[in-house]
């Protein structure tokens, strides 16, 4: 079967092959396995580094803020941070780096820090639990947006 992906021909057998017309997706199935942190049970790996992905100790991923990191680990720099939560879409999987990661690109939209507590796989109840384990570490919290529920289907 081949299905026409803008300019791109994909060529699909048994596995799919989005790779050939997505090859940052490459990227995301050799991350390792995340961790079972205390009460959620779902963490993306932690410390993660590459050239286009990074995470914090916590395992959440890096959103950029006019060229600066916002993560859990330097939360403490900002006066105010808003906060979006939910699964694989907002964690960034698909994104060719940390700069293009939904919580980035509403940085540069509101001109204010987004923080990113996406977690791939996660269901609402364990995205819900990871906010409310951290989000009393920021010193004023804004905006809380919920992306979810794909999951939990």
């Amino acid at each position: 079967m081949t299905i026409k992906v803008g300019e791109r021909i994909l060529h699909l057998t048994n596995k799919l092959d989005f790779g050939s017309a997505f090859p940052q997706m490459s990227l995301y199935e050799k991350m390792p396995a995340g961790f079972a942190p205390p009460y959620s049970m779902m963490g993306n790996p932690a410390d993660f580094r590459s050239g286009e992905i990074n995470t914090d100790n916590y395992g959440f991923r890096f959103s950029d803020f006019q060229g600066e990191t916002v993560s859990l680990e330097n939360i403490e720099r900002f006066d105010r941070v808003n906060i979006l939560i939910g699964g694989s879409t907002v964690f960034g999987v698909g994104s060719s780096s940390d700069a293009t990661t939904i919580s980035s690109l509403l940085g540069d939209l509101t001109k204010e820090p987004w923080l990113n507590l996406g977690v791939r796989a996660a269901v609402s109840f364990q995205e819900y639990l990871h906010l409310v384990q951290h989000f009393k570490k920021a010193k004023s919290v804004g905006k809380v947006v919920v992306f979810s529920g794909i999951n939990d289907i």
